[in-house]
């Protein structure tokens, strides 16, 4: 069991966890509601990545704005960069395609990752490096 963590707004700090998931690989996934974001670790507790939004508009938006003469105009003339990070992540889940739900409270939505992955054996993965080497040209 690793422990990963500590209070602030950095890689692998949180500010208000709310949620955690684990998927089939043993991926750690936490959900970071004070810092608008969600956190992947490794099975062993190293921050790998996190995840602070990219949503699309659903099918059920994009119709209701072509109806809507007004909607569309107002879309048009808006900054539409934060309407896509995340707001308030408040709950995640991860299914058995490696799908990541991600609760989206203030935005009123679901935003959904999907995992790629592949399973590697050992003679396809390089040893770790004892020194490792930068060459430049």
């Amino acid at each position: 069991m690793a422990l990963v963590g500590e209070s602030g707004s950095g890689k692998g700090e949180f500010n208000r966890p709310s949620s955690v998931a684990v998927d089939a690989h043993g991926d750690v996934y936490v959900c970071d509601l004070g810092n608008d974001r969600v956190q992947l670790f490794s099975p062993d507790g190293r921050f790998v990545e996190q995840f602070i939004g990219d949503a699309n508009m659903s099918r059920s938006g994009r119709e209701y704005i072509l109806a809507n003469q007004r909607t569309l105009r107002l879309r048009e003339m808006a900054d539409l960069e934060d309407a896509r990070r995340l707001r308030a992540p408040t709950m995640i889940k991860v299914d058995d395609q490696f799908r990541l739900f991600i609760a989206d409270f203030a935005s009123h939505r679901i935003q959904v990752y999907k995992k790629e992955a592949y399973v590697l054996s050992e003679t396809e993965i390089s040893p770790p490096l004892r020194n490792p080497v930068l060459f430049t040209a």
